[in-house]
C-alpha cells in the first residue's frame, strides 16, 4: 500500500509538472525574456568577436614571433602593417578629412598640438605630390600611393616659445594616430624616413623651427599583394620590463 501511494505521489507531480512547464513563460514579466535574449546575443556577440580576433592574431598571413595565444588587445593593431604593393585607386575627400581629425585629436604635452601635416594628393595637387615623390630615396613603389603626407614637428612652445622637448614624440603619437585611422578606413600607411629634408624644407616653404620628420603613403593596398613581407616582433620580455630595467614576469 504504502509503495503504490508513492508511485502515484510521483506520477502526479510529474503531470503537474508537465502541465506548468509550458504555462510559466507566458506568467514571467517580458523583461525577464528580454533579459535571457539579451544575454544570449550578447554571448553570441562575445564569441564571434572571440573567434575573429583569433582568426587574425593566427592568420599565416600576419606571422610573427611569439603569438600570443590569447589577448585582449584589439585587432586594429595586427591588420595594421607598412606594406610597399599600393594601388592607384583614389582617396575620397571624407577619408582624408578622417585621417586629419584623428591626428588632430591626438594627445600632446600642454595640449601644444606641436604638428602640422602637408597633404599632397595626386589627384587634386599633382605638383606638391611629385615635389614629395623626388626628394624620396630610392623608394620606387611609392609612386603608386595616390596620397603623401608630409609630417613636420614645430620645435617650440606656443605658450611660452621655450624648447619643445617633446615636439617629436607628440607628432609621432600623431602620425600613429593617423596611421590607425587609415587602417580603419580600409586603407593602408606605410611611414618613410629616407628623405631629403632640406628639399622639403625648401620646396614646401617650411618656417624656421619647423622640421620634417616622415612621408606618411596612403592608399588602397592591392589585394592580392597583402603582406607580401613577414611581419616579426622581438618577445616581449626584450623591451618590456616590470618593476625594474631588465625585470620580467
Amino acid at each position: 500500500m504504502n509503495k503504490y501511494l508513492i508511485f502515484s505521489f510521483i506520477a502526479l507531480l510529474a503531470i503537474a509538472g508537465s502541465m506548468i512547464h509550458p504555462l510559466t513563460s507566458s506568467f514571467l514579466p517580458d523583461r525577464f525574456d528580454g533579459v535571457a535574449k539579451a544575454t544570449k546575443t550578447e554571448k553570441k556577440k562575445k564569441k564571434d568577436f572571440s573567434f575573429e580576433f583569433i582568426t587574425a592574431i593566427n592568420d599565416p598571413s600576419i606571422s610573427q614571433v611569439h603569438q600570443p595565444k590569447k589577448s585582449l588587445v584589439s585587432k586594429i593593431f595586427i591588420e595594421r602593417h607598412s606594406g610597399k604593393n599600393f594601388d592607384s585607386r583614389p582617396i575620397s575627400e571624407q577619408q582624408i578629412e578622417a585621417l586629419i581629425q584623428s591626428a588632430r585629436w591626438s594627445p600632446s604635452s600642454f595640449n601644444d598640438q606641436p604638428w602640422n601635416f602637408i597633404f599632397c594628393n595626386r589627384n587634386t595637387h599633382p605638383e606638391a605630390y611629385f615635389k614629395v615623390l623626388d626628394s624620396i630615396y630610392g623608394q620606387e613603389w611609392v609612386e603608386n600611393a595616390p596620397l603623401l603626407v608630409i609630417s613636420v614637428a614645430r620645435s617650440d612652445f606656443v605658450y611660452n616659445q621655450e624648447e619643445n622637448l617633446w615636439a617629436h614624440y607628440d607628432t609621432g603619437a600623431a602620425a600613429m594616430s593617423m596611421s590607425l585611422q587609415a587602417t580603419a578606413l580600409g586603407l593602408m600607411a606605410h611611414q618613410i624616413g629616407g628623405f631629403d629634408p632640406e628639399a622639403i624644407q625648401e620646396d614646401f616653404h617650411l618656417p624656421e623651427g619647423h622640421q620634417p620628420l616622415t612621408i606618411i603613403a596612403i592608399g588602397y593596398e592591392k589585394p592580392e599583394s597583402h603582406d607580401e613581407e613577414t611581419r616579426e616582433r622581438r618577445p616581449s620580455y626584450e623591451n618590456f620590463f616590470f618593476g625594474d630595467w631588465g625585470a620580467t614576469l
